[in-house]
């Protein structure tokens, strides 16, 4: 089967030439002013990009943020800074910006700057918290503040229990004399 050719009729033609030559707006070329210039902070900025960079990082599972620390201090000899942006610059080039991989747990996470307090009562250190809502020092004092707390809570129950059986006792006793 012969395919058909469509042809426009000469009306259309027409209207989409003179409109094309009405048309006389001037496109301009995409000015690329590049990236806003930083204001330094105590007259480097390096350092605090640096800093920035190397929180960015601590927010990695421990073997993914060691070897981007190892490539930049002893690999590449780079700043941290430059290796996180060069990692965006490389997926925007190789078209997978719009699609970064992202770890669950970092739609929750509020970055921890500073320190936290131990909320082990015997405790009350002062911390750097290693990630979001870490409420411990360590991993003895959360073992401790659990434990306390269930013994606790297992007390608790045992004195319910015990009010209980006197209840009922007293129950038992109103049965038995009426």
């Amino acid at each position: 089967m012969a395919k058909k050719e469509t042809i426009l009729p000469s009306e259309v033609i027409e209207s989409l030439g003179e409109q094309m030559r009405e048309d006389k707006t001037e496109v301009a070329p995409p000015t690329d002013k590049g990236p806003e210039p930083i204001q330094p902070i105590n007259d480097t900025y390096s350092g605090s990009l640096d800093d920035a960079a190397s929180l960015l990082l601590r927010q990695l599972v421990p073997a993914v943020r060691d070897y981007a620390f190892e490539l930049c201090d002893l690999t590449l000899k780079i700043p941290r800074w430059q290796l996180v942006l060069g990692a965006v610059l490389a997926q925007f080039e190789s078209g997978t910006l719009q699609a970064p991989s992202i770890d669950p747990s970092w739609r929750q996470i509020e970055v921890a700057v500073g320190v936290s307090t131990c909320k082990y009562v015997k405790c009350g250190k002062t911390f750097p918290p290693k990630r979001f809502g870490q409420s411990y020092c360590s991993p003895q004092c959360g073992n401790l503040a659990r434990k306390e707390e269930i013994d606790r809570i297992n007390k608790e129950k045992a004195h319910d229990l015990k009010i209980r059986k006197h209840i009922e006792s007293i129950e038992m006793g109103k049965v038995a004399t009426s």
